[in-house]
C-alpha cells in the first residue's frame, strides 16, 4: 500500500478553471453579464439549438460546482490528516488517495460520489423525497460493481468469532487498517466475513504467540500485524431512516438515506513481525560550567 497525497491548491485551481469555462460557454463574459452584450446587455435571439445548449452547460457548470465542493471536502479530510512533528509514535497517518485503501478513503469517495450523482435531486416535497429515495437506493445496489477492486492492506485481525443472522462466510471478524509508515489505524475496525480456513490461521497464529495469556507479557510478544488480499469494494447501505449526521453519526453518513458500508473478501493472509517503533532518543542534558574561565 502506497500513500499518496493530492495537493489541495492544484485541484481547487483545475477545479475552479473548470466552472469558469463552463461559465463562459453558458453566456457569461468575465464580469458576470452575456458575452457579447458588453456591461450585461440583452442577449441576442436564441434559437431552440441555442436552448439545448445551454441546458446542457448549466448542467454541466453545476456538476463541476457540485465536484469542485466534494474536492475541497476531500482536501480538508486529507489535510487534517496531515503528519504531526516529533518521533514515530507522534506522527499521525494520511488518508490515501485511492478509495480501495481503508475506510476513511472509501467513504470520503462515497461522500464525493453520491454528492455529484444523488446530491442534486431536490427533497422539499413528498414525491421529491420519494423519487431520491428511489435513486438512492438504486444508487447503492450500482456502486459496489464501480468501486472494487483487488488491493493488499497491512492490517489487524480481531475477535474472531461464528457469524450470526445469515452471513455468507462461517466467520465474523474485525480489521483495521494500518499505515504502512506509522503503523497507526487508519479510521475505525470493519465488520467482515472470514472463511473458516483463515479463522483457523488467526486463531493459530493468536496460540502460537500466547495472546492474552495472563503468564506472558504482551510487550515481549513483539507488534504484529497480517498482510491482508482481499477484494475490496463499496456497500454502502440504504436506510428510509437517515436523513443527516446525527449526534453519534453511526454508522458514517454518506448523504440522505445512505450510510457507510464496505466489503472484504479475502483471499489471502501472511502474518509477520513488525518492526519495533523508532523512540526518541533521550539526551543527557548538559550540566552548565561554574567556572567563568571556560
Amino acid at each position: 500500500m502506497k500513500t499518496n497525497v493530492m495537493g489541495g491548491a492544484g485541484v481547487v485551481g483545475v477545479s475552479a478553471a473548470l466552472v469558469m469555462s463552463a461559465g463562459m460557454a453558458f453566456g457569461q463574459n468575465s464580469t458576470g453579464g452575456p458575452t457579447g452584450t458588453p456591461g450585461g446587455g440583452a442577449p441576442s435571439t436564441q434559437t431552440s439549438g441555442d436552448q439545448e445548449s445551454i441546458a446542457r452547460l448549466k448542467k454541466e457548470l453545476e456538476e463541476a460546482r457540485a465536484e469542485i465542493a466534494a474536492l475541497k471536502a476531500r482536501i480538508a479530510e486529507i489535510e487534517g490528516a496531515g503528519n504531526g512533528a516529533g518521533d514515530a509514535r507522534a506522527v499521525k497517518p494520511v488518508i490515501p488517495i485511492d478509495p480501495l485503501s481503508c475506510p476513511p478513503s472509501m467513504l470520503v469517495e462515497l461522500k464525493r460520489r453520491y454528492e455529484r450523482e444523488i446530491g442534486v435531486y431536490p427533497m422539499a416535497t413528498a414525491s421529491q423525497r420519494e423519487r431520491l429515495m428511489e435513486e438512492a437506493r438504486r444508487w447503492c445496489k450500482g456502486i459496489g460493481r464501480e468501486l472494487r477492486g483487488k488491493r493488499v492492506w497491512l492490517a489487524t485481525i480481531e475477535d474472531v468469532k461464528a457469524s450470526e443472522g445469515g452471513e455468507r462466510e462461517a466467520f465474523v471478524a474485525k480489521v483495521t487498517a494500518l499505515d504502512e509508515m506509522t503503523r497507526r489505524p487508519l479510521g475505525d475496525a470493519v465488520r467482515i466475513g472470514l472463511p473458516a480456513r483463515f479463522a483457523d490461521r488467526v486463531r493459530a497464529v493468536e496460540r502460537e504467540r500466547r495472546v492474552g495469556d495472563p503468564n506472558v507479557d504482551p510487550a515481549t510478544q513483539g507488534a504484529w500485524a497480517w498482510e491482508l488480499t482481499a477484494v475490496v469494494s463499496a456497500a454502502p447501505v440504504f436506510d428510509a431512516e437517515r436523513t443527516e449526521a446525527g449526534v453519534f453519526n453511526a454508522p458514517a453518513f454518506v448523504g440522505p438515506y445512505v450510510t457507510f458500508g464496505m466489503e472484504l473478501e479475502v483471499l489471502g493472509l501472511t502474518d509477520f513481525d513488525l518492526p519495533p517503533e523508532k523512540k526518541a532518543e533521550e539526551k543527557p542534558a548538559k550540566t552548565p560550567s561554574l567556572d567563568p574561565g571556560r
